[in-house]
């Protein structure tokens, strides 16, 4: 793996923090409140995953 590689990885994982800390949040409300998520909650929880496993693995899946 080269160095560019490495800097592009980095730079999207610095790019999806703020999102990546956000869902964080949101999932430790949960573990506090000692409840599980409601379905919506489920939904909204797994789409931000989604997206934000996309936006780190680049439209083909790889940083080559």
């Amino acid at each position: 793996m080269s160095a560019a590689t490495i800097l592009a990885i980095l730079s999207m994982i610095i790019q999806t923090t703020p999102e990546a800390i956000a869902l964080f949040q949101q999932v430790k409300a949960l573990v506090d409140a000692d409840r599980e998520p409601t379905p919506e909650e489920w939904a909204a929880i797994t789409q931000q995953m989604a997206v934000a496993h996309a936006e780190l693995q680049g439209t083909d899946g790889s940083y080559d």
